[in-house]
Formats: C-alpha cells, structure tokens, sequence
C-alpha cells in the first residue's frame, strides 16, 4: 500500500436485529409517544490515530465535515464524525461502506487506520416527544437540549450496556449506537420502557 495512504479494514454487515423485525424489513416500534427504529442504512467507520486534528487546519474528511478535536463534539452531517476517544472517532454516512472507506483515505494521512465497524455496531434511531424520557430511564445523562445537544455524543453506560447516544439535529430525537453482542436486549428493553409512554 503506498505510504500516503491511510489503511483499511472492512467486515461483512447485516442487521443486529433479525429477531426483533416482526415482518419489517428493520425492526421498528410505535408508540403514542415514543418510536424506536433500527437503522441499516449508515455505513459506519472506525478512524483512529493521527495528531491533533483541531485548531487553524482540522482535518476535512467530506463536504463540510472534518473530524472534531474537541470531546463528545460531532461535526457534518453527511459524513457525520463523533469524536469517541483522544485520537478516535466514528464517521457515519448513508454512502457504501467502500465509497466512505475512499472518501476516508483519501483525505486523511498515513497516520490513521479506517476500519469499517458497520458489522460489529448496531444503531437505533429513539424519536418522539417522550424520547428523552424514555432515555432518562436508562443512564444519568442530562437530556435536556440546553444541556445536551445536537453537537454533541456521549458514551455512556445504558441500562447496564455501553452505548454512544448522539441527539438528533432539531430536537427530533437521538441515535443510540452499540455493540451488536447486545443489540437484541437493548432493543427489547428500550419496547419494555416504552410501554409506559404508550
């Protein structure tokens, strides 16, 4: 591979949630007040390594996007970057995996590894006026947009799982992200919990 390049690993996908799906293509559920959808259509990407990426020149990895030197900042939309960890972040994109992985090295030095997680990660998108309610219920975060906003992610442990929650741009909701080992009970305690804004 040639040295000005980033390198790249990429895994098989398929959805977290076959046994949740009840006939849908992707599971989904809808409440009064609450609607919980799995999310298949963001390819997602691992990027780590690097300097400090901030300052007078953050590093662009798309269309008015770059990736974010500050902690739980998320910058761009479509890629959309969240900054994980010093030196780690996560891009999302509704782009094929391989046409990310692309755009990903080639904007972005020798330094970084572009590794696609699309496989390992579940992603459940949780809207409706008592999403920040129901998510109450399963962390200490504050949810309020004052506090916690649409700039910004945050890992955390959620009803007993590791989970980055990243609001949605307008208050629409929140995306929750983990590790496809525990989609199924995620999901199905997120249903359970939101029974009782049903």
């Amino acid at each position: 591979m040639p040295s000005s390049q980033a390198s790249i690993v990429s895994l098989s996908r398929s959805s977290s949630l076959e046994s949740c799906r009840q006939g849908h293509a992707t599971a989904r559920y809808k409440g009064q007040r609450i609607a919980l959808a799995e999310i298949t259509s963001l390819s997602c990407v691992l990027v780590q390594g690097g300097e400090k990426t901030g300052g007078v020149a953050p590093l662009s990895v798309g269309k008015d996007a770059y990736l974010p030197d500050s902690p739980n900042a998320v910058n761009g939309i479509n890629p959309c970057c969240l900054w994980i960890a010093p030196g780690e972040w996560i891009v999302l994109a509704s782009l094929e995996v391989d046409e990310l992985c692309g755009q990903l090295r080639a904007a972005l030095p020798n330094t970084f590894t572009i590794t696609d997680i699309s496989a390992s990660r579940c992603i459940i998108e949780v809207t409706g006026e008592a999403a920040s309610l129901l998510l109450a219920k399963g962390c200490g975060l504050d949810f309020h947009p004052g506090v916690f906003g649409a700039r910004q992610c945050a890992r955390t442990l959620f009803a007993a799982m590791d989970v980055l929650v990243q609001p949605l741009a307008d208050d629409a909701g929140y995306r929750l992200m983990t590790d496809r080992s525990v989609a199924v009970y995620l999901w199905r305690w997120l249903v359970e919990a939101a029974r009782e804004f049903s």
